[in-house]
């Protein structure tokens, strides 16, 4: 991008678009995972968040010296694309992820008639 408005206006989707990826993840997480095990998924999700990117970096760089950066930046598009539509593939039943039936509240007794 050789326009530098066009290129912060693309850069503010892209985060517009982490956000809204980053709230469905973590949604999914807490209602689909038992309680006894989210701590354990949100420490492997937090993981996975904080070094993915680092793994990208990586591969970007290496393809940038070897082939320049306008083909790390394609190659690097294409490949997010072809793993998404791979995933959607294997998962089928994730992109039609569904809430559980929400539990009604307990109910509970007001305090002055617990005390008597």
């Amino acid at each position: 991008m050789h326009w530098l408005p066009a290129a912060l206006a693309l850069l503010a989707v892209a985060g517009l678009a982490d956000v809204i990826s980053a709230v469905f993840r973590n949604t999914i997480i807490q209602l689909s995972v038992p309680d006894a095990l989210r701590g354990r998924l949100m420490g492997v999700q937090m993981a996975v968040v904080t070094g993915g990117p680092r793994i990208g970096d990586a591969e970007s760089g290496a393809v940038a010296a070897a082939f320049g950066t306008s083909a790390s930046v394609v190659s690097g598009g294409l490949a997010c694309i072809a793993g998404a539509l791979v995933l959607a593939r294997l998962l089928p039943a994730f992109t039609h992820q569904k809430a559980p039936a929400a539990q009604p509240p307990a109910e509970t007794a007001p305090a002055a008639d617990a005390a008597s």
